[in-house]
């Protein structure tokens, strides 16, 4: 999974011992029976998260994530821990001015707006960047009315000066582009139930993200018949097949020709420069 922010400290994903070690999606009121197991607790109360903390909560915590922005983030300052912030954001318009209230814990703790693809979530991906926070797009499968907001959105990220932070799915995808290595939307979004699993309230383990709920995984890729043919099958692996299998993916293809194109650019670019350096 994506470590959001350059994180690399406690809680680092990629600080784990045994590849098959899970991550859990659990309720801040199930924390307790999870300890000594990677988890992203869901709270609107982050403040009472931290007073809670152990040393070895803070081994295990891969993230908070803030349900509720207008909470109370004087004891997260006071707390001490440089704890990754999650900041779920599903109306991009109402939540919009609510992100500046925690601009004030971006030196100390890696803050990550996970925004919602509503009309209008550009503009909160624009403050969320100017204020250094890593962004996160909760994709799912976009209306084609949302396709020209998401193509502006990947234009800023790849060329405004201004953003400082991944905002992911673009980042990782073009990274992946770059140094030709394999990877897969399912992980880029954090929706890959090998690595990541969701805990409900009741305290029921099921698939994460839009897999919720489902009783089996999605079928593979290739069992859909517009996925035979497409050249980006290796990295969406049929992401933007489910739930809807007949969803048109046209202009999410023009999104994965843009950032490959930039990766090459980006590629032929530095080689360039390297062959003049002294």
């Amino acid at each position: 999974m994506p470590n959001f922010c350059g994180y690399s400290g406690r809680g680092n994903v990629s600080s784990m011992s045994n590849d098959s070690d899970l991550i859990y999606d659990v309720p801040a009121s199930l924390a307790k029976a999870y300890r000594g197991k990677h988890v992203k607790l869901r709270t609107t109360d982050p403040g009472s998260i931290v007073e809670s903390l152990t040393e070895k909560d803070l081994d295990c915590l891969i993230s908070i994530q803030i349900e509720y922005l207008d909470c109370d983030i004087e004891r997260l300052q006071q707390s001490g821990y440089a704890l990754p912030l999650e900041l779920m954001i599903t109306d991009p318009v109402a939540d919009l001015s609510k992100l500046y209230a925690f601009s004030v814990l971006v030196e100390s703790f890696p803050i990550r707006a996970c925004i919602s693809l509503a009309p209008g979530f550009g503009k909160a991906v624009r403050v969320a960047a100017a204020l250094h926070f890593a962004v996160k797009l909760e994709l799912g499968q976009p209306e084609a009315s949302i396709i020209p907001e998401l193509t502006d959105i990947l234009d800023f990220y790849l060329h405004s000066s201004g953003v400082t932070e991944p905002i992911e799915f673009f980042h990782s995808l073009l990274l992946a582009c770059y140094h030709e290595h394999p990877i897969s939307l399912w992980e880029i979004q954090e929706e890959d139930p090998l690595i990541i699993q969701h805990v409900d309230d009741e305290g029921k383990v099921s698939f994460p993200g839009r897999l919720v709920g489902c009783d089996t995984l999605p079928v593979d890729p290739a069992g859909y018949t517009d996925c035979h043919s497409c050249s980006y099958l290796r990295s969406c692996r049929g992401y933007f097949k489910w739930p809807d299998h007949d969803y048109d993916c046209e202009g999410v293809k023009e999104l994965f020709a843009r950032i490959k194109t930039a990766a090459v650019q980006l590629r032929t670019d530095i080689a360039a420069a390297e062959a003049i350096a002294p």
